[in-house]
């Protein structure tokens, strides 16, 4: 038996974790642009993996976004944290709260990305 957590996500996600404080942090890595395009490789996990792994060059660029949701124990989007132009941090595939901080990482920056939590709703 499959239970839907969530669906119709605004983007591709990567990496969920949790906060042990009832909120799910979920990454995703394009938002709705790059979502489009890649929609059509969601059933085919190895072709996703080898795209990811072509170099630069030969890739499509989606447009860069920084995208991080917040959910909820029912699935329900309680923060949604963006950088639609991706000028600070883009592409995230994953985030860590830890002591009052989220901690983000990503497959095209070259260090990792810190911010203040915010406060759960």
């Amino acid at each position: 038996m499959k239970d839907i957590f969530i669906e119709n996500l605004p983007g591709l996600p990567d990496n969920v974790t949790s906060n042990e404080k009832g909120i799910f942090w979920l990454a995703l890595l394009y938002g709705p642009d790059g979502r489009k395009s890649l929609d059509t490789l969601l059933p085919k996990p190895f072709l996703r993996k080898m795209l990811l792994r072509l170099p630069d060059l030969l890739k499509r660029d989606p447009k860069r976004v920084g995208y991080v949701i917040g959910l909820n124990l029912n699935g329900k989007v309680v923060q949604n944290l963006q950088d639609p132009k991706g000028d600070k941090y883009a592409e995230i595939s994953s985030v860590i709260e830890h002591e009052g901080s989220l901690y983000l990482g990503s497959i095209s920056e070259n260090s990792i990305g810190l911010m203040v939590a915010p406060e759960n709703i």
